[in-house]
């Protein structure tokens, strides 16, 4: 409107400026009186004209400054204004679901990029030499860090982390940036390596490369089904499943091939450099895709014939982890019981099946009433459960400590008290079996004299054998051995393993450390006793089920077979037998190797989860743990599927029996081609999304 109303206050100025021309009369003059003097009149005449004249000037410049002083006024308060009836100046955000779509098909694409470059690198090295193709490599490990990052993001999307919606746009617009610089980076070094090339003026040499590894694939390719059938043979079919197929689209690609490099050849010959380049491209990504898959088959054989010799050492490593497990397993109870659980329980105590607790308590003849390993302190009567924690009381003596599976044991007409006493009916040897003897007493001793290691029977035998608890010498008292000080501190303070030690002393802390040194991983102390056990008895039907599969005299496949061992180990072991943790890299590096071959040969259809959990295997392959190599085959496994799916999604992309006899088909699914003509479309080549557009290729 402001500028409307400049334009109709310049009109009107213009008109007023012109209006009195247009009034001039043109006629004849009218004579006019003589009276007044001629000469007088003229200049009168001027002077009004002049003053008419300046006039219309002086409004318009008016009227063209107010004009443009409203129309900038306007324009500046229409960028600041942040009234709520003010204009948008920003779009608004796209929906999460649209930047969630943009950011899987980024991922895609900048994985594609990455894969082609390095198959026309490797072509490039070839020709030139790693030296000259170093910049580039550096590019393209540049382009692949970036992404790894890009993938990490996305994993931690797709679990649900952040949780809010704005950290959740952040995170996509994060996984963009990361895809675009990938593209970047490769752009960055695509003109100085088109100029390394130079095909366009010397694709004679270029050709040269591609037809003589043409000529190699075609050789081993005449093998594969050799090398197939002897795995067949030799193996179940679950381990040649994988590679199903393999031989038939190696043929296929190099079908495909054989047509582009003749191509190319007579377009060179023909001086049409840019049809020779456009074609040796083709062939280039046909001969790529060939090698990795007659490259899969080779590797396969190798795998199964290194994991058909590491079963038998990998069983005995499994057989000798869950010896180490089940080796300090109580045979009830948990690794820590509350202090005051029941009466006479102690921190650390694992009481064995059928041992008595509390006040009292008489363990049965022969039942091994002392706890298995780290015992617990049992009480008699008068006595409290402190008082057996703390030494003292009418309790206090070698029971306080019993041996592995040793239990007091009492006869007719003897008294709990007695029998620990050493007098009764019952006194005697028995009172305390052997096997890791605790103290004993005989006749004219009292319990007191035992336990400070004088009287008549102070000797030897005061002193328990193997896992035996803490003992006292001359001059030394019970609480002296359990602090660790006194004329007998030393290392007899400290239980062996398996020794009950007393609450809040440090002995109870050095025979807890102890006993959890002897676990496997540090990690097991969480779980419950009866979980680890069920562990263990499942690994158990397993490592039976593979020795008679072993022993059964049928074939087996042994990357499975290693993949369960591990797999059923590392809930219960950490992999101290070093074969463990190299069968569990070899499975799961294989199942990671077969994901990527098929990606790379099937990247035309596949989309960005199968390819987000391809890399997450692959980060986890370098991993210590047997935990995360399992979860690395697991990964692997489920990345090559969700591959398979989109593959059978994507469905046929192009028709005809002829096109699919040269290759075409095939090579649309892979990659090669981009798919938008009869012909399927032009090649890509190292670079990025900016390299595409500018040779006139769109992203795959």
């Amino acid at each position: 409107m402001r500028v409307a109303h400049a334009v109709l206050g310049s009109a009107a100025g213009f008109v007023w400026l012109v209006l009195p021309g247009m009034t001039i009369s043109t006629d004849v003059p009218v004579a006019i009186s003589t009276d007044a003097p001629v000469a007088a009149a003229a200049p009168e005449d001027e002077e009004t004209s002049g003053a008419d004249l300046v006039l219309p000037l002086v409004v318009v410049g008016g009227v063209g400054a107010l004009a443009g002083y409203a129309y900038l006024r306007r324009t500046r308060r229409a960028r600041t204004r942040t009234t709520p009836g003010g204009t948008r100046t920003t779009p608004p955000a796209p929906p999460l679901t649209q930047l969630d779509g943009e950011s899987r098909t980024l991922l895609a694409e900048a994985d594609n990029w990455i894969r082609t470059s390095r198959e026309e690198l490797g072509f490039a090295e070839a020709r030139s030499g790693p030296a000259a193709v170093a910049p580039f490599a550096r590019a393209v490990r540049d382009a692949e860090s970036e992404l790894s990052a890009a993938f990490r993001i996305r994993r931690r999307y797709d679990a649900g982390v952040p949780p809010d919606e704005p950290s959740r746009r952040h995170a996509l617009a994060g996984i963009v940036g990361r895809c675009q610089e990938v593209g970047r980076r490769l752009d960055e070094e695509a003109a100085a390596f088109d100029r390394l090339r130079a095909l366009e003026g010397e694709i004679g040499e270029a050709l040269t490369v591609a037809e003589t590894r043409f000529r190699e694939l075609t050789g081993r390719a005449a093998t594969t089904g050799t090398t197939l059938a002897d795995l067949a043979e030799r193996y179940a079919p679950s381990a040649t499943a994988p590679v199903t197929g393999y031989a038939e689209q190696a043929k296929d690609r190099l079908v495909f091939a054989t047509t582009h490099l003749n191509r190319s050849r007579q377009a060179a010959d023909s001086g049409e450099a840019e049809g020779a380049v456009r074609q040796l491209r083709a062939a280039e990504g046909a001969v790529a895709q060939a090698a990795a898959f007659v490259d899969g088959i080779d590797r396969l054989a190798a795998e199964l014939s290194a994991a058909a010799a590491m079963v038998a050492s990998t069983l005995t490593g499994a057989e000798a982890e869950l010896s180490g497990v089940r080796g300090v397993l109580p045979t009830t109870g948990e690794w820590e019981q509350p202090a005051d659980a029941g009466t006479g329980a102690m921190t650390g105590a694992v009481p064995d099946t059928g041992a008595g607790t509390g006040p009292g308590a008489v363990p049965d003849p022969g039942a091994g009433a002392g706890p298995d390993i780290g015992a617990g302190t049992r009480t008699g009567e008068g006595g409290t459960a402190e008082d057996a924690r703390a030494g003292t009381g009418p309790d206090a003596g070698a029971d306080a400590v019993p041996d592995i599976g040793a239990g007091t044991r009492t006869g007719e007409g003897g008294t709990a008290e007695d029998a620990r006493a050493g007098t009764g009916p019952d006194a005697g040897a028995d009172a305390v079996p052997d096997i890791g003897a605790g103290t004993r007493t005989g006749e004219g001793g009292t319990a007191e004299d035992a336990r400070a290691g004088t009287g008549p029977d102070a000797g030897a035998d005061a002193v328990p054998d193997t896992g035996a608890g803490t003992r006292t010498g001359e001059g030394g008292t019970a609480e002296d051995a359990r602090a660790g000080t006194g004329p007998d501190a030393g290392a007899d303070a400290v239980p062996d393993a398996g020794a009950g030690t007393t609450r809040g002393g440090a002995a109870e802390d050095a025979g807890r450390a102890t006993r959890w040194a002897r676990l496997p991983d540090a990690a097991l102390l969480g779980v419950p006793v009866g979980e680890l056990r069920s562990r263990v008895l499942h690994a158990d039907t397993v490592l039976a089920s593979v020795r008679q599969e072993l022993t059964g005299g049928r074939p087996y496949d042994p990357l499975d077979v290693l993949r369960r061992i591990v797999r059923v180990l590392a809930p219960v072991a950490t992999g101290r037998a070093g074969v463990l943790p190299a069968a569990a890299r070899l499975a799961a590096g294989s199942a990671t190797a077969v994901a990527d071959t098929f990606v790379t040969t099937h990247r035309g259809a596949v989309g960005a989860d199968a390819r987000t959990l391809l890399a997450a295997a692959r980060e986890l392959l370098d991993a210590a743990s047997l935990t995360d190599l399992v979860r690395a085959h697991t990964l692997a496994r489920q990345a090559r599927e969700l591959a398979e799916q989109d593959v059978r999604v994507h469905g046929n992309p192009v028709a005809g029996a002829a096109r699919h006899e040269r290759g075409v088909a095939g090579a649309v699914l892979g990659g090669i081609l981009l798919g938008e003509d009869a012909d399927g479309g032009p090649a890509p080549s190292f670079g990025g999304p900016h390299t595409r557009a500018g040779r006139g290729l769109t992203s795959a």
